[in-house]
């Protein structure tokens, strides 16, 4: 037998032994890669950090200003209403247009009979995708979040503008609600929530026992699901 082949048969044998020991590359004893869990399990998933109150308050002013298009920093029940309208007339357009194939600006009965008798399921889903919120129209003005973050910890938190909101919130009861009023009103929510007072929402303060919102409210905002009972996992 030739040093070649004998040189090949040596290293098939020691190549399971090296495996065994840890070799191919890998960090010796089992250790973990570079970023990964002791043991080389699953990478662990990231902290969620706490959100503090100046955090918070920039969202609610943010809301605000998306709220008072002419920037005279009083939000009204009209101009409310008036974002809700600008968003059904989008809708409309869209509409129109879809069922004006010819794109002559404007809808003759053959056109509208061919659009009405192709509607179906997939077609009113579409519609409802469109807006978001089922098919409805939204009348309030929802909280924009920095991060994904911030939203798993504040939703359901921060309480949408509305008519109703302006309403409330608008203590001196003058034309309007000041962006004053409104961190007042979102504050007290803050506060109920801060249950420890350090000034700051921790995930473990965001999950409200018996389904209750942070600020006190009832119910479950959308899409989070009912925490498990205790002990359960």
């Amino acid at each position: 037998m030739n040093k070649s082949l004998l040189l090949v048969l040596a290293m098939l044998v020691a190549a399971p032994a090296s495996a065994q020991m840890g070799g191919g590359g890998g960090p010796p004893g089992g250790a973990p890669s570079a970023g990964g869990p002791p043991g080389g399990g699953p990478p662990r998933m990231k902290q969620i950090k706490p959100v503090n109150r100046s955090s918070f308050d920039k969202i609610v002013t943010g809301m605000f200003r998306d709220a008072d298009p002419n920037h005279d920093g009083i939000v009204t029940i009209e101009e409310i209403r008036a974002i809700a309208g600008a968003r059904r007339d989008v809708l409309i357009a869209k509409r129109f247009e879809r069922i004006d194939t010819n794109n002559d600006r404007a809808i003759s009965r053959d056109e509208f009979f061919a659009w009405q008798h192709g509607l179906g399921s997939l077609a009113q889903s579409e519609d409802a995708q469109a807006i978001g919120h089922g098919g409805l129209v939204p009348e309030t003005i929802e909280p924009e979040y920095g991060n994904e973050m911030e939203a798993r910890l504040l939703l359901g938190l921060i309480e949408p503008l509305s008519a109703g909101l302006v309403a409330k919130a608008n203590l001196n009861y003058d034309a309007g609600l000041s962006v004053e009023e409104l961190l007042a009103y979102e504050g007290k929510r803050f506060d109920a929530a801060d249950r420890n007072g350090d000034g700051a929402i921790s995930m473990d303060e965001a999950r409200q026992p018996e389904g209750r919102l942070p600020g006190g409210v009832l119910g479950l905002p959308p899409g989070r699901p009912p925490e498990p009972p205790a002990g359960n996992p």
